[in-house]
């Protein structure tokens, strides 16, 4: 064992390595003050636990620690499930707009600029007319009439084009 390796050390303090691996060990040991410090800090804490006389859980005891572990066992998966799901649906949103923005903004490559959408086949594709747009004084009610006439103009329009 030439660099500290605490894993090491704390197999070596549990009995745990095979004989060669225990020379390599104590030889490090003898030359580093670190892992010799580590050493001994392991030493005092098993000495420190194996003082402490506690007496063995009762049943009811037992079966409260059981019943509270499994409380709350999950919590933090359903956290953990809850904050992806918030950031996936985030992610979802941001991309959503941005598709609904992007063919917009960049026209595919090889097509011909789009012209100007007239009033009729913004009406025809959208069923929403745009007030501004229609003949006449009357903008606040459309008359079927009406209506009917000013589509039938825009189709004659652009066929005599």
């Amino acid at each position: 064992m030439s660099e500290c390796n605490t894993g090491q050390v704390a197999a070596y303090h549990d009995g745990e390595l095979s004989p060669a691996d225990i020379a390599c060990v104590e030889a490090h040991l003898r030359s580093c003050p670190a892992c010799a410090a580590e050493l001994n800090a392991l030493r005092r804490i098993a000495r420190l636990l194996a003082d402490q006389s506690g007496k063995p859980f009762t049943d009811r005891e037992a079966a409260n620690l059981h019943a509270a572990i499994d409380a709350n066992i999950d919590r933090p998966i359903w956290r953990l499930g809850g904050t992806l799901a918030a950031l996936a649906a985030s992610i979802i949103v941001v991309c959503g707009a941005w598709l609904a923005e992007w063919p917009q903004r960049n026209p595919p490559a090889g097509t011909a600029p789009t012209a100007a959408v007239e009033p009729w086949e913004r009406l025809a594709t959208t069923l929403r007319p745009d007030p501004a747009d229609l003949p006449g004084n009357d903008k606040s009610r459309l008359a079927d009439a009406r209506l009917a006439d000013w589509m039938i103009q825009g189709v004659l329009k652009v066929e005599s084009q």
